[in-house]
C-alpha cells in the first residue's frame, strides 16, 4: 500500500513497523480479533513514529540512564517527544521510579514517580521508612545530575536494561538487572 491513509487493515502498513510492533499488534489481534478500528490506528501511529525517527529526529540519542525509551509521539502542538523510564527502587511495597520526557531537540525533563501497593495502601516499618527516605534522597541527587554526567546503564547497542535497586532490611541496596522489552 502506498499510503497509510489508504490502508484498510493494520497489516497494510506492517512493512513500516518494527518486529516488536508487529508482534504486539498480532498479540492484540489474537486477544481482540480482527478489530481494525482498534488495530489500524495503533499501526498508523507506530508507522508515523518510525518515519519521524528515521527522517526527522533519528540523531537524538536516548537519555543517559534510561532503562526504557518509548517511541516518538506528537503533542497537541505538533511537537515531537518520547517518554522514558530510568532507575527504580523498591522499598517494601513502595516503588520509586525516575522517569521523564525527551523533546526532539534533545532536551530532557525528569521527575520521580512514587507508587504504593495496588490497593493504594503501603505500610512501612521504621527501617523501611528510613530506607525510603534514603532512596528519595538518592533519586533527588540523580534528578539534579546533568544528563551528560549520568552513566549509561548498558553499552550494548539496541539492548535496553532496567536497573532497579531492591532495598531490603539490610543497610546496603544492591542492583538487580533484568531485561525490559520496549
Amino acid at each position: 500500500m502506498d499510503s497509510d491513509d489508504q490502508a484498510c487493515r493494520w497489516r497494510d502498513v506492517a512493512a513500516e513497523l518494527t518486529g516488536k510492533q508487529v508482534q504486539y499488534l498480532e498479540k492484540l489481534e489474537r486477544r481482540h480479533g480482527r478489530n481494525e478500528a482498534l488495530l489500524l490506528p495503533i499501526a498508523r501511529e507506530y508507522a508515523q513514529s518510525n518515519l519521524a525517527e528515521r527522517v526527522l529526529i533519528g540523531h537524538v540519542v536516548e537519555p543517559p540512564g534510561a532503562t526504557f525509551v518509548g517511541g516518538w509521539e506528537q503533542d497537541g502542538a505538533g511537537e515531537w517527544f518520547r517518554d522514558f523510564d530510568g532507575e527504580s527502587w523498591s522499598v517494601g511495597s513502595v516503588q520509586v521510579i525516575i522517569c521523564g520526557r525527551q523533546s526532539s531537540d534533545g532536551r530532557i525533563f525528569r521527575n520521580v514517580s512514587v507508587y504504593g501497593a495496588e490497593d493504594g495502601m503501603s505500610e512501612l516499618n521504621a527501617a523501611e521508612l528510613r530506607q525510603l527516605i534514603t532512596v528519595l534522597k538518592d533519586a533527588e541527587k540523580l534528578l539534579e545530575t546533568p544528563s551528560d554526567q549520568r552513566p549509561r546503564q548498558c553499552g550494548v547497542p539496541g539492548h535496553r536494561n532496567r536497573v532497579s535497586h531492591d532495598i531490603g532490611i539490610a543497610d546496603q541496596p544492591h542492583l538487580r538487572w533484568c531485561r525490559r522489552l520496549a
